[in-house]
């Protein structure tokens, strides 16, 4: 015996739930393949420089479909004002505290953002999961962007 349940039941997963999340979902999976080949790349390489250029291609590719068409993709969530304040305080908070710890030292004690990104890129995994990271947030620094500048 099931017991029942009142309110809304959610609904099947049929087509038009598939064709919603299927592209995000071959984005997420090649933001990943990306992250993990560039991650096994040594800097300043042809390999890391091809990797990195990929990634700037699309990114050029998306800018210029945008500015030609105005509306490539939606940004998610609604439209508003005052969605980039959040950006600028972080920026010029990880700003500051670089120009602190780059003028201290030693190292160990005042790291700056490249010191600990030298310690964790020792392993793919982690320089995977840093990659993917980065990615993430410039999609959501794009995604604020958009959303400001549709803002009636």
């Amino acid at each position: 015996m099931t017991p029942h349940r009142s309110g809304p039941q959610p609904a099947p997963l049929g087509r038009a739930s598939v064709r919603q999340w299927a592209p995000w979902a071959l984005v997420v999976l090649l933001a990943a393949v990306c992250s993990w080949f560039t991650a096994g790349t040594t800097p300043f390489t042809l390999g890391a420089d091809v990797a990195v250029a990929v990634v700037l291609v699309i990114a050029a590719v998306l800018a210029l479909v945008e500015a030609r068409t105005g509306h490539p993709w939606r940004a998610p969530g609604p439209t508003r004002r005052g969605v980039l304040w959040p950006w600028w305080l972080a920026a010029g908070a990880l700003t500051a505290w670089e120009l602190v710890n780059y003028a201290e030292s030693p190292r160990r004690d005042y790291p700056t953002v490249s010191s600990i990104y030298d310690h964790f890129s020792k392993w793919q995994g982690a320089k995977a999961a840093i990659i993917a990271m980065w990615l993430a947030l410039g999609w959501a620094i794009v995604a604020s962007f958009a959303k400001e500048r549709r803002a009636p």
